[in-house]
């Protein structure tokens, strides 16, 4: 039995500093506010009432065994496929999550922490990290660059709205049949005709973000700023981490794979001998996806030589054409068939090549020992000459000294 002492925990002082203070604003009048709907996909259905009803405001749950005072029952996996199941929140602050900015009225008109709208601001952050740390960890030999596109495919508006869908968080924004209908209108043609997300998708990614803050919230520190070892935190970061893992292992092959960064080393090792050549070069036209902002590379790796004249060996692509030109000595070194039969060419090659450089070094050493043994004969030579010259400069000194020859002065 709890405490009658026991304070009851309020979420808003764990926000940003301001958060769980009042605004004061003015009663302004105000038009078409009268009334609120639940934000679905399809045309909006304006009901008139003549006074604001509470019951609008009251965030449908699941009927469940819980007490009036729990949390929000989560949504269970086995209405969302194979999705993790929704972590719950507390009924005050879910009404909060779903609680559009226009909505407000009467007593909570200008109550800066009665919608999404500060929530959202915190979730956005929380999602950044969270996913900073999972691509980190997933991907260890990555460059920061590529990074950061992942990052970016796991953040981006369209994703999240995704994940917000499939839990079904539209049927329980409340949101007044005007504005629902104006964001509707502004995300259709030819209202919206940038490659950014519309602003229907906009506004679930937003609640999906607040969702995400009230997690990390419902379970805080004993210190004002939620830390990683928070159990908010941790929640908060597993059920993305596993949302994550869904649509990381759903993107095509080509930009979910690791690269080996020594790849292109590893096939020329394996391949290149004398007179061989292997050469990277496109493949086909470069492909921009504007909508995600991004421009891929296709590049082929080809041999010339053995008999071989542009031999196509591997194909890749990457979002440069240095990370294509290492899938495609990847794509290469995974056809073992192929680089086994050219290894065994290489090897015989190599050998045939290794006795010919012995057979021209053995001539070689041969020439040069010939060419020695001339230069020592030429060297003996020249010194039995010089001898021959002195024995006849001697003799003819002899014959000078007897007389017998005569000297010309």
């Amino acid at each position: 039995m709890s405490s009658p002492n026991k304070r009851k925990y309020d979420w808003k002082q764990h926000l940003p500093d301001g958060h769980s203070k009042k605004t004061k604003t003015a009663h302004k009048p105000q038009k078409n506010r009268d009334h609120v709907v639940h934000a679905q996909s399809g045309p909006s259905h304006e009901v008139s009432k003549p006074k604001p009803n509470p019951e609008q405001f009251r965030i449908p749950r699941p009927i469940t065994r819980q007490s009036p005072s729990a949390s929000a029952a989560p949504v269970s996996s086995s209405t969302t496929g194979s999705l993790p199941e929704l972590p719950p929140i507390p009924s005050d602050i879910a009404k909060v999550v779903f609680t559009h900015p226009e909505a407000l009225h009467g007593p909570n008109l200008g109550k800066i922490d009665a919608s999404y709208d500060r929530l959202e601001f915190l979730g956005d952050a929380y999602i950044e990290l969270m996913a900073s740390r999972l691509v980190l960890k997933r991907f260890p030999q990555m460059p920061a660059g590529r990074l950061s596109q992942q990052r970016e495919m796991l953040v981006k508006n369209d994703t999240l709205a995704e994940y917000a869908n499939k839990y079904g968080f539209p049927t329980r924004i409340i949101i007044p049949p005007e504005t629902l209908s104006l964001i509707q209108t502004k995300s259709k043609p030819p209202h919206h005709h940038s490659s950014g997300p519309t602003p229907y998708t906009k506004l679930i990614a937003d609640v999906f973000e607040a969702y995400i803050a009230a997690i990390v919230l419902s379970s805080p520190s004993p210190s004002p700023s939620p830390l990683p070892q928070d159990k908010g935190f941790h929640t908060a970061e597993s059920f993305l981490h596993a949302l994550w893992s869904h649509t990381l292992s759903a993107r095509p092959a080509t930009e979910s794979r690791m690269m080996d960064p020594d790849a292109k080393a590893t096939l020329a090792t394996r391949l290149l001998s004398r007179g061989i050549r292997l050469d990277y070069r496109e493949t086909r036209p470069r492909q921009e996806i504007r909508k995600e902002g991004k421009t891929w590379f296709s590049v082929g790796v080809y041999l010339t030589g053995w008999g071989y004249k542009d031999e196509l060996l591997g194909e890749g692509k990457g979002l440069n054409k240095q990370e294509a030109g290492q899938k495609a000595a990847e794509d290469a070194l995974g056809k073992k068939n192929l680089v086994g039969e050219l290894e065994g060419v290489k090897r015989v090659c190599d050998e045939r090549n290794r006795r010919e450089k012995e057979e021209r070094e053995a001539k070689r050493g041969e020439l040069e020992r010939a060419e020695e043994a001339v230069r020592v004969a030429g060297k003996e030579v020249e010194a039995a000459r010089e001898k021959m010259g002195k024995a006849e400069e001697r003799v003819r000194v002899l014959k000078v000294r007897e007389g017998e020859v005569e000297v010309v002065e």
